[in-house]
């Protein structure tokens, strides 16, 4: 940890334990979550693939050198850029996790740590990367210094977010089913012959509703002010998924190839509105002269 950051408080310690926990307990899932084909997997799988083309705008300017990847996880983006030349230091707080990724991504090297007590010496990457980590963050700006410390002055960050809105598809969904929800479950149990039911005990929130904080993109960008950073580029990730009355229509698989297209429409000039709508915002960053 730099000396000027204090040691976190007693809330953000439950958070960032309840964190390393979950995570600890479902290591084995995230194989798994970034070779499927649920939409969650799609998600994972674009932000990546993003992430990794911010880099390579990097490298075409400055060439590649030494990554740290905060949150690695599994190790599935650090082996991709490992792949395209950087040499990747991999930080997370679980040790299964970190196992993990030792196997998916041989190169690298593996470091238990939180993001707010970052074990180097200032100025050590050439540029960091902090994919769905934000949101599990207790002090997102004590940590977002922390990484600057970390990086170069001439550095770069990419960091994404979760977006607290509903998705432009959801969206759409939502007009184009036309009929109110209860009206057409109303109609429903008439036809099927089923009585009024009692809605069902709201159960305990989960995980990620509970510990990851969805933030705008102008949120986002706001942190990364006040920590020290300015966004130089912006992308939207993921545009959910299109539901009539409930019913898939199609393919998951078309669902994707509508998010894919939407991501290329919103790398457009003007298209900044299309691209706060996406369910995950992706943004590169430079450190401000101190």
């Amino acid at each position: 940890m730099h000396p000027e950051h204090g040691a976190p408080g007693g809330q953000a310690r439950d958070q960032l334990r309840a964190v390393k926990d979950y995570f600890s307990r479902n290591s084995g899932d995230w194989d798994a979550m970034y070779r499927g084909r649920v939409p969650e997997s799609y998600n994972y799988r674009a932000r990546a693939a993003a992430a990794l083309q911010m880099l390579h705008r990097v490298a075409e300017h400055g060439g590649t050198g030494r990554l740290l990847d905060i949150g690695s996880g599994a190790g599935f983006q650090a082996a991709a850029a490992s792949a395209a030349g950087w040499e990747v230091v991999g930080v997370d707080l679980s040790l299964p996790m970190l196992r993990r990724a030792s196997a998916n991504a041989p190169q690298g090297l593996w470091v238990v740590a939180s993001a707010d007590a970052l074990p180097f010496k200032g100025g050590t990457f050439d540029a960091a990367m902090m994919l769905g980590v934000v949101g599990y963050l207790p002090e997102p700006v004590t940590s977002l210094r922390e990484v600057r410390a970390s990086v170069r002055p001439d550095g770069h960050l990419v960091v994404s977010t979760l977006v607290n809105q509903r998705f432009l598809l959801d969206r759409l969904s939502h007009v184009v089913s036309v009929v109110p929800d209860w009206i057409y479950l109303s109609i429903k149990r008439v036809l099927t012959r089923a009585g009024p039911q009692e809605p069902p005990p709201p159960g305990a929130p989960s995980f990620f509703a509970e510990h990851n904080t969805r933030r705008t993109e102008q949120q986002l960008e706001s942190l990364l002010t006040e920590a020290g950073w300015r966004a130089v580029r912006r992308r939207g990730i993921n545009y959910g998924r299109f539901r009539f009355m409930g019913k898939r229509l199609w393919p998951e698989r078309f669902d994707e190839t509508l998010s894919d297209l939407l991501t290329q429409f919103a790398r457009l000039p003007g298209a900044g509105v299309l691209r706060r709508t996406a369910m995950t915002t992706l943004v590169l960053a430079v450190p401000t002269p101190e």
